[in-house]
């Protein structure tokens, strides 16, 4: 042992005027454990403390680090040609066995080279120029800062394997298995990337073969293999890319109008901010993707697959959505005007404040996504949301103050239903009965209430601006207490309107004193305590009105239809009766025929 020390201490001697370290180099790093690109060739540092040092591009050819301790310390970059590291502590903590000479022999180095196989290794900065690995089973390793120079990787599962600042150069990856791995700053330059094409130059910390310079200059790709690319804002304005991989790519920024993005792998890429403009994205898929703020106005999303991706705030007007699935996603704040659904899934997504302007949900998939106002869909949403606040409508008849945008309460029994500060924003109420029901100050705006039977229904201060009401009428913005119509208008402007559909009107202590109604249709019209003092109302379908405590002095009722009609305290003084009979004064509430016995 002695005869071997001596040896060495005469080589080192011999050795240091050819190559001499920098001795103010040498007193930084063990008086601060700090030396960057330091040259300290044939520096003598046996069992130096060295843990925790930071040793990044320095030149430790043979040195001597013999037993040193270098537990936790940055040897990024660091040449360690003929370095002697026997008994050293390794940066993760390994001991350099016996033999390690220009490299650290670990048992986990020795597990790799002889069986191929060491999964969640820790190796950070070893020496593997040249190793042979095909095949190898590397999954979840540490290979930070080592040198896999010309190694052979082919057919290797390196899936989730840490290559941060590793070297690649030369290496051949032919179908090697790198799912979620880290590449960030690797050298691969010259490398056989996995799908057989070289990585050429510019290749750090992602593989840029020939296929991405010809989409740059082209604006083709077919079937081309670019993962974990980063470049952002690309112009790729119409360009065609067809089964092609990019997955793990940042591309932020980048411009995809009109391009073609078809049957092609996105995912885990970062797109925040990109423009897709009527972009054809048919069968592409984007799994947990960061979209961000993104521009999809007139984008063709047909067979789409986004799972688990950031989309919140992005504008989706005139976007085709056909059997497209944006699964477990954040869609909050988005903006669906005249969209098309058809077979759509947004199960699990998240729709909170999102606007959807002229949309038919026929089919769209909602159980569990969180609907625009915060409420989860629940099971069987399918065409429309769930909420409980839809369950307790229906079943509980009861939900003032509820939140029931779109909601579904077509041709169900609603009545007397208590909805009164609702906000049902387009509900569906198409032919339910509410009868007398309560919606006093409810916001029905753009509400479906086609063939719904609003008899006696309370709606003083509601909104029915855009709603469609029960005779399929649009009513005004401005609609409130009642729904204003061109009909109506004419009607106060000419005090006369034959013939004309008003049903559910709702003229309660309206004057409409002389007015010329005759053949009107006024089915469960409000005209509670309104001023009918000689209005023309023959032939009229008064069914279900509400006339109580009305005028309705020296009206004319001839041939009217007043089934089911509430007179209660109605004044009937003068009117002439629906069999053309008048009614004596005093008859209140019923008509006393003149002639007839009290």
């Amino acid at each position: 042992m002695k005869k071997i020390a001596l040896f060495l201490g005469v080589l080192f001697a011999s050795a240091g005027g050819l190559w001499a370290f920098k001795q103010p180099d040498l007193d930084k790093l063990l008086a601060s454990k700090v030396c960057n690109n330091c040259d300290l060739t044939n520096a003598a540092m046996q069992n130096a403390e060295l843990a925790g040092a930071n040793m990044r591009g320095s030149n430790l050819s043979r040195a001597n680090l013999m037993g040193a301790d270098l537990t936790n310390a940055d040897l990024t970059e660091v040449n360690y040609t003929q370095t002697y590291f026997e008994n050293a502590t390794w940066p993760n903590g390994e001991k350099c066995k016996k033999g390690s000479f220009g490299k650290c022999i670990t048992l986990n180095l020795e597990r790799i080279s002889n069986q191929k196989n060491c999964k969640d290794c820790a190796m950070p900065y070893a020496w593997l120029e040249e190793a042979y690995l095909q095949g190898a089973f590397l999954k979840g390793s540490d290979f930070k800062g080592s040198n896999l120079h010309k190694a052979v990787l082919v057919n290797a599962n390196l899936e989730e394997v840490n290559f941060t600042e590793a070297n690649l150069t030369k290496a051949n990856l032919t179908g090697a298995e790198i799912n979620k791995i880290n590449m960030n700053h690797v050298k691969l330059e010259d490398a056989i990337w996995i799908n057989g094409e070289k990585c050429l130059a510019g290749s750090t910390g992602m593989c840029l073969t020939q296929a991405w310079f010809d989409l740059l200059s082209k604006k083709t790709c077919d079937g081309c293999v670019l993962i974990r690319i980063q470049k952002p804002a690309l112009d790729l304005q119409s360009a065609k890319i067809k089964d092609s991989n990019f997955k793990g790519g940042a591309f932020p920024g980048t411009n995809f109008a009109k391009a073609e993005l078809i049957n092609s792998d996105f995912s885990g890429s970062d797109l925040t901010d990109s423009n897709f403009e009527g972009s054809k994205l048919k069968k592409t898929r984007f799994a947990k993707v960061k979209f961000g703020k993104t521009n999809f106005q007139h984008a063709n999303l047909e067979e789409v697959r986004i799972e688990g991706a950031s989309l919140a705030e992005s504008n989706f007007t005139e976007a085709n959505f056909q059997q497209a699935e944006i699964t477990d996603s954040d869609l909050s704040k988005g903006i669906f005007t005249k969209v098309a659904f058809k077979d759509t899934d947004f199960s699990n997504s998240n729709l909170n404040l999102s606007v959807f302007e002229e949309v038919d949900f026929a089919n769209v998939r909602l159980t569990g996504a969180t609907w625009i106002n915060g409420l989860k869909c629940l099971a069987g949403s399918q065409g429309f949301c769930i909420t409980k606040n839809v369950q307790q409508t229906s079943g509980q008849k009861t939900c003032a103050k509820c939140s029931l945008p779109y909601a579904n309460l077509s041709a169900i029994n609603l009545e007397k239903v208590e909805l009164a500060e609702s906000y049902l924003y387009r509900a569906n109420l198409s032919r339910s009965n509410l009868t007398g029901a309560r919606l006093d100050n409810a916001d029905l705006t753009q509400a479906n209430l086609v063939n719904a039977d609003l008899s006696f229904t309370s709606l003083e201060g509601a909104d029915f601006s855009g709603a469609l009401w029960p005779d399929g009428v649009v009513c005004a913005p401005g609609s409130k207490s009642r729904c204003l119509t061109e009909t109506i208008t004419k009607l106060f402007a000419e005090k006369k309107c034959k013939a004309c559909s008003l049903p559910y009107a709702n003229f309660s202590g309206t004057s409409l004193a002389w007015f010329n109604l005759n053949g009107s249709s006024l089915i469960g019209a409000n005209l509670t305590k309104a001023n009918l003092t000689g209005v023309f109302l023959e032939n009229v379908n008064l069914t279900k009105a509400n006339l109580e405590g009305a005028t309705l002095v020296s009206a004319d009722l001839t041939g009217a239809s007043l089934e089911g009609a509430n007179l209660k305290n109605a004044d009937l003084s003068g009117a002439t009766w629906t069999n053309g009979r008048v009614c004596r004064p005093g008859s209140l509430g019923e008509c006393k025929l003149l002639g007839a016995p009290n």
